[in-house]
């Protein structure tokens, strides 16, 4: 199982408060429809961002890593495969708050 994964997914997952006496924990409040908009089309952009430079990595740049041919490829699939990983954590870092980073950490998996 990847590092990076969240073991539970959801809006509320790890954003419980304890209130009033010890042990009893209460829901954060739900997002305005106004919020959970902007929420999506965070999410929206960012997944559209992020799909656009990996397609340059894989595909149109110029030394893209499935232009490659023999022993350069062998040699830049390592690179390549962290290269990915580096842009998914710069993507997911742009988030605002963790229903963003939830929910988009989902959709780049």
């Amino acid at each position: 199982m990847p590092l990076n994964k969240p073991l539970f997914s959801g809006s509320a997952m790890g954003k419980f408060v304890l209130l009033g006496k010890p042990g009893r924990a209460e829901p954060p409040p739900q997002p305005t429809p106004e919020e959970a908009e902007a929420d999506d089309a965070r999410v929206n952009d960012l997944k559209n961002q992020f799909i656009d430079i990996k397609q340059q990595v894989l595909y149109t740049a110029p030394q893209a890593f499935l232009r490659s041919q023999g022993s350069d490829a062998i040699t830049g699939a390592e690179a390549t495969q962290q290269t990915l990983a580096d842009l998914r954590q710069q993507t997911l870092d742009q988030t605002v708050n963790d229903l963003q980073r939830t929910r988009l950490g989902e959709m780049l998996d």
